[in-house]
């Protein structure tokens, strides 16, 4: 159920509060924790947002790719065309059906 979840942003809550002041430390990869967690596919908003909330300036750093910490979510929830994975669909997202009258 949702309990586990809820447990998991507990204990996650609770490990970046212990640990805040290594959020913004980076690896060889030039990623923070949080460009890590972000690349978990089980890896929920909720955690990024107590992330970034301890430490915001986590969200602007970029890893030896340039890549935010954000970005690298979307990529990895698969919510970021990546370049490769869009089967040659165009996602035209201009026009407006909302002509509800």
């Amino acid at each position: 159920g949702n309990n586990t979840q809820q447990h998991l942003v507990d204990h996650t809550s609770t490990l970046i509060h212990e640990n805040r002041q290594s959020l913004a430390a980076t690896d060889a990869m030039g990623m923070t924790a949080l460009h890590i967690l972000c690349c978990n596919p089980h890896a929920t908003i909720e955690m990024v947002q107590l992330v970034a909330e301890n430490d915001p300036s986590v969200l602007s750093l970029q890893d030896v790719t340039g890549s935010t910490p954000l970005k690298l979510f979307l990529a990895c929830q698969g919510l970021l065309g990546a370049d490769e994975d869009n089967n040659g669909e165009e996602s035209d997202d201009d026009d407006d059906d909302d002509d509800d009258d």
